[in-house]
């Protein structure tokens, strides 16, 4: 990767426009964990995505599906997991439309880690909402990937729905970072686009070790539903 050391400098006639200046730095921004399948629905100790969905009450389908978007911050899929993920759900496989943002794109077998998380975040929602149109926005996993990915969907102008599945603990964000991913969020809060973004992970640690607690970013964001996980008993 590339990385730069010391203070940025603007000229003092744009400091009041400037937000962030990013792109000077590729280090990796989100953290992965990796994904344990514990259970899976055909050993009878897992359950298929509607049968989660059922349980908050959610039972029918649109008619139309929506269109959701799903930032990817690295990794790729296969179509033919996507065809065995839906024959096992019974229904169509999903409509995937992939965008690159920044020249990245589906890139499959990479970064396993990353892959699982998209394959997780795609085969859900497919499961839940076999109708829905689901587009992929690929971008790199650095300081400006979330934010880039996040205006290239808003100004798409496609979703009604934005999916995040990844983050890492706010403390971990450098505050012009942070803005300019915040300064994203709100423009998509402007285009009453719904953002979803994951809570955490290892209950409210966020990955530290540091004995307090931690929420990742984007989720800690007010503008953004934090979501976090359920074990059913």
């Amino acid at each position: 990767f590339h990385g730069r050391s010391g203070p940025l400098t603007v000229p003092e006639e744009l400091a009041p426009w400037t937000v962030a200046v990013l792109g000077l730095d590729q280090r990796p921004l989100i953290r992965r964990r990796n994904l344990a399948a514990e259970a899976a629905p055909a050993d009878g100790k897992g359950s298929w995505p509607v049968d989660v969905a059922r349980l908050y009450g959610i039972e029918k389908y649109a008619a139309a599906g929506p269109c959701v978007a799903i930032i990817a911050l690295g990794g790729g899929y296969l179509s033919t997991d996507l065809q065995q993920s839906a024959d096992a759900n019974g229904h169509q496989p999903p409509n995937v439309q992939d965008h690159k943002v920044s020249g990245i794109g589906n890139i499959f077998g990479y970064d396993p880690v990353a892959d699982q998380e998209l394959a997780l975040d795609i085969q859900v929602l497919a499961g839940l909402l076999p109708s829905a149109q689901i587009v992929v926005y690929f971008a790199a996993n650095n300081e400006d990937g979330l934010a880039a990915a996040l205006r290239k969907a808003v100004l798409d102008n496609q979703a009604s729905v934005i999916s995040i599945s990844w983050g890492s603990a706010e403390s971990l964000w450098p505050d012009a970072m942070r803005a300019a991913a915040q300064s994203a969020l709100e423009d998509a809060d402007k285009q009453k686009v719904t953002l979803v973004a994951a809570a955490g992970d290892h209950l409210a640690a966020g990955g530290l070790k540091d004995g307090t607690p931690h929420v990742l970013y984007p989720a800690s964001s007010p503008l953004v539903l934090a979501c976090g996980g359920t074990e059913i008993a």
